[in-house]
């Protein structure tokens, strides 16, 4: 079995999980949520988002690519 590599900087990775996981809930889950009552995400191509939602007849996803915040609406993405 392959073991991971250390972490450089236990506080710094604690505070990068929490904004993330801040990122996660507050956000994408919330923009999902107010258009569907559901929260749920999932795991995306190099990250985390929403499953398509319609939003006012449009289908949308947010999602985490990286360290970009990725916003699909319809045929249109706006990259953060």
């Amino acid at each position: 079995m392959t073991s991971l590599p250390s972490i450089g900087d236990p506080d710094a990775f604690v505070r990068t999980r929490e904004s993330w996981h801040c990122l996660a809930e507050h956000v994408l889950a919330r923009a999902r949520y107010d258009a569907t009552g559901r929260i749920g995400l999932q795991v995306t191509p190099g990250g985390f988002g929403t499953p398509p939602f319609d939003r006012d007849g449009v289908n949308e996803t947010l999602h985490v690519v990286g360290t970009d915040l990725r916003i699909v609406r319809g045929d249109v993405t706006e990259t953060h």
